[in-house]
């Protein structure tokens, strides 16, 4: 029985079918990069440049104002749960601290309608 072969790198401590596949990403990638680059990548050679992270500046927003409008109002209808629960919460903080420190209501407002 021959001796297995030990190599300092550290992709040859990798399971086959793990290299396997990273060999495959990197064909992919090599032919994706000869071919003008894939989804993420712009073309060579038509004066694109990637943006650095410390030098990236929003000057503005491209939306069409019915997008955007029907956007706020998705925003606003998902807020209304958030409100009553809030509202419901805060009742019963209110009856809560009513019942059991009653020295701290000063004063309550009573509505009321003749009959």
């Amino acid at each position: 029985m021959a001796e297995p072969q030990f190599s300092t790198h550290p992709d040859d401590d990798l399971p086959r079918t793990i290299r396997r596949e990273k060999d495959a990403r990197q064909r992919s990638a090599a032919a994706a990069s000869s071919h003008g680059g894939g989804y993420g990548t712009p073309p060579p050679g038509r004066g694109y440049e990637l943006p650095t992270a410390d030098g990236v500046t929003v000057s503005r927003f491209d939306i069409p104002f019915f997008r955007l409008m029907f956007f706020l109002i998705k925003c606003v209808l998902a807020g209304v749960p958030a409100v009553l629960l809030l509202g419901a919460m805060l009742f019963g903080l209110g009856q809560a601290l009513k019942i059991f420190l009653p020295w701290l209501v000063k004063m309550q407002i009573v509505v009321t309608f003749p009959s």
